[in-house]
């Protein structure tokens, strides 16, 4: 009854008058005050401190700190692998790791001298200026020490199915043979294919070098003969050898598919591992070979490198694994073959050699030309390839090809005389005078020791190969140039067209500064030629047991960019950067057509003429007057009115560096950036100056000499950190709130006001 009487007492009131709405405002406002003054004061600093945070974070880091790498398209946005791609079925099959030993680790110690030795060795070079190669005490593995294991195969690539012979030679009496393909298989790094336990060893005499060559042949008696299976799908196979007290080595072998189209061919440089393989006490180079070097080196003897692995784990391994990752339809080859059996480069889309392919005969230089004149895209991701040429022989027993020859000076190998062009010399230097940048783009000028790196410095960043890398003209790619470098050379010697993607100063083995190039061109036939210039390159793709170096996905997609391009085709190489329509930029059709190419669409013919190019561009061979702007490669033309940190080669004010006479490297022995004579004879005159350096010649006068750095190095702060690209959304979002806040603040501040 109290609530009853109380409601009525209290009745509801009546209609309200159109004044009730207009007081309305003030009634909130009075009543949104107190809660908005306690929302202003909670939100304000917090919003502030975000801002704050957002505008500096991309612009500072700890001490010391790894910077992340930046946020990249994903290579699967390209063109994929072909989803039935033999290579990816097979690696989804069970993998294994049981050919990983303690001998490999072994190995690998004895092929990394101290990182700090030779960081303080370089270091003092760099600070005394041009002097002889730094005194480093020999590798181990330098020195030849016998196992106690080890074998060697009668050729080193088959077809799948046909059988191969193997030759075993142990001091113990037992021995178990294991057989692995090598490829990704989810990390394992291979799949057993094959087992055989308790076989019988045997010790095999030890072989002594010719008086005359220094040639080492086993001629050992056949331990085995394996029947490969018409399933074994092509590959890089390892034998694995294990005695009954665990001691291990291994041997190695091509399986390849003869009839499979593939996308890419990959070479498997097997004549570049016997050159430097000092089993036995002789190789081609004097460090290794005690009582002088040999002349010529034979397939018939185990392999010293990596315990019978030859050079595979250096970098060939690092780039298998990556691709089998991706799923990329490739199939396998060796350098032999290349040269015994042409027709391996008919049917597939892409040649691609990987991490060091120095030694090469004529034959095999001549068909991958052949090659690339009807089509063939060449993918070099490595440097100082088809540097040294050599000539193969038979065996004594007459098998073809077993036999390396490589005298290295004409006055020395008797064809000098008899046949000229076949003399075994640098194939830049006479009588042969067949420079390789005719083929590659750009060729060797000189290394460093093993470990030590430099950056790569990008130029042409709108190019299509930077696509989706988010990287910029003059940004650094830590740790990817080593210890071999290439670059462009001034000889009359290179292709049209070529594009020049990096410019990386660099400081040799001789103290000498100097730019290292990474480079592509489109022959005329359409093939893309891209040559990258440094050993390196695969390191980046993939870290695993023996090689970890800190894979870099910007290096990752720009390899994809480059195979997906070559593989699936699309705009010319040459398109990215293009000049407008219109403008008279080498590189419009009439330019390209005269070049015999293709419509390159911004990329001079050599001799044409480019002005007002734009940023990024590389143009080779050009004129380039007023007008080319910051980031612009111009290579082997005259540069005039350039804008401000625009590197120029070739140009008449360009920096002439690295050029002192020919000299024996104490490290590879090799012949050091000279330049020969001019050609007597040969379809290519030989190079007739030093490189150019790809470097601003202002610049290089006052900028201190560039550091080079053991592998492993952090991000340089920024590097490759887009300002607020990431971070504009939540900073736009933290102004709204704030803004929203403040409003109803000050609405109840001005009702207050007028109350």
């Amino acid at each position: 009854m109290l609530s009853l009487q109380g409601s009525l007492e209290h009745p509801p009131p009546g209609p309200r008058s159109p004044r009730c709405w207009r007081a309305l405002p003030a009634a909130l406002a009075r009543r949104a005050r107190p809660r908005a003054v306690r929302l202003w004061r909670l939100l304000a600093i917090p919003c502030a401190l975000v801002l704050i945070a957002l505008l500096v974070a991309p612009d500072a880091a700890p001490p010391g700190a790894t910077w992340a790498q930046p946020a990249i398209a994903s290579a699967s946005a390209l063109p994929p692998p072909p989803a039935n791609s033999r290579i990816r079925a097979e690696n989804q099959r069970p993998g294994s790791t049981s050919w990983l030993s303690p001998d490999l680790s072994r190995a690998l110690a004895a092929r990394l001298p101290a990182a700090g030795a030779l960081s303080g060795a370089l270091d003092a070079v760099a600070a005394q200026g041009p002097t002889p190669t730094p005194t480093i005490a020999a590798s181990p593995s330098m020195t030849w020490v016998d196992t106690e294991i080890r074998g060697y195969v009668d050729q080193p690539s088959v077809n799948k199915g046909e059988s191969i012979r193997l030759y075993v030679s142990t001091t113990k009496p037992l021995y178990d043979l294991e057989i692995y393909r090598m490829g990704w298989y989810g990390g394992a790094g291979s799949r057993q294919v094959y087992v055989e336990r308790g076989l019988p060893g045997v010790e095999q005499p030890m072989p002594t070098p010719d008086p005359t060559t220094g040639l080492i042949v086993a001629n050992w008696s056949v331990s085995r003969t394996l029947q490969t299976g018409a399933d074994w799908e092509s590959g890089v196979y390892l034998i694995r050898l294990i005695t009954t007290e665990g001691l291990i080595g291994y041997m190695i072998f091509v399986v390849r598919d003869d009839g499979h189209p593939a996308d890419i061919l990959y070479q498997l440089p097997v004549a570049t591992y016997q050159a430097y393989n000092n089993w036995g006490g002789k190789s081609l180079y004097d460090i290794q070979s005690p009582g002088g070097r040999a002349y010529k080196v034979s397939f018939d003897r185990p392999y010293a490198q990596w315990n019978g692995a030859g050079g595979f784990f250096d970098g060939d391994y690092n780039m298998i694994r990556w691709l089998e990752r991706e799923g990329y339809d490739v199939t396998y080859a060796t350098s032999v073959d290349v040269q015994a059996n042409p027709s391996v480069l008919v049917g597939r889309k892409v040649f691609l050699s990987n991490w060091h392919d120095e030694y090469w005969s004529k034959v095999m230089r001549d068909n991958l030309t052949a090659a690339r004149d009807r089509g063939m895209n060449l993918a070099f991701f490595d440097a100082n390839n088809m540097y040294s040429q050599i000539r193969y022989e038979d065996s004594a027993d007459g098998r073809p090809n077993r036999v390396i020859v490589c005298y290295k000076d004409p006055a020395l190998d008797p064809m000098a005389a008899s046949n000229p062009i076949l003399t075994t010399v640098p194939f830049r230097d006479p009588p042969v005078n067949q420079p390789e940048n005719a083929l590659l783009g750009v060729m060797y000028e000189s290394d460093w020791n093993f470990g030590i790196s430099f950056p790569w410095v990008v130029t042409n960043a709108s190019h299509w190969a930077y696509e989706g890398t988010g990287l910029q003209n003059g940004e650094a790619l830590p740790d990817l140039i080593g210890y071999e470098y290439d670059k462009v050379w001034d000889n009359g010697q290179t292709p049209a067209g070529l594009q020049v993607l990096s410019a990386s100063p660099v400081v040799n083995s001789r103290g000498v500064q100097s730019t290292a190039n990474g480079a592509l061109y489109v022959a005329p036939s359409g093939a893309i030629v891209f040559t990258a210039g440094t050993f390196y390159w695969a390191w980046k793709l993939d870290d695993n047991d023996y090689q970890q170096h800190g894979a870099d996905p910007r290096v990752q997609r720009i390899t994809a960019n480059i195979l997906n391009r070559m593989i699936h085709g699309g705009p010319s190489a040459a398109a990215a950067g293009a000049t407008p329509a219109g403008d008279s930029g080498a590189g419009g059709a009439a330019a390209a057509a005269a070049a015999g190419a293709p419509a390159a669409g911004g990329t001079a013919a050599r001799g044409a003429t480019a002005s007002g190019s734009p940023a990024g561009e590389a143009t080779a061979g050009s004129d380039a007057a007023g007008g080319a702007t910051t980031g612009e490669v111009t290579v082997g033309g005259t540069a005039a009115g350039t804008a401000p940190g625009e590197t120029s080669t070739g140009g008449a004010a360009a920096e002439v560096a690295g050029g002192g006479p020919a000299g024996g490297d104490a490290a590879s022995g090799k012949a050091i950036a000279a330049s020969p004579p001019a050609a007597a004879n040969g379809p290519l005159a030989a190079p007739a100056g030093p490189p150019l350096a790809v470097a601003n010649p202002a610049a290089a006068s006052t900028a201190p000499a560039p550091r080079a750095q053991p592998l492993g190095v952090p991000f340089p702060p920024g590097a490759g950190l887009p300002a607020l690209s990431s971070a504009w959304p939540v900073a736009l979002m933290a102004l709204l709130a704030s803004s929203v806040t403040a409003l109803t603040f000050l609405i109840s501040r001005r009702e207050h006001h007028h109350k």
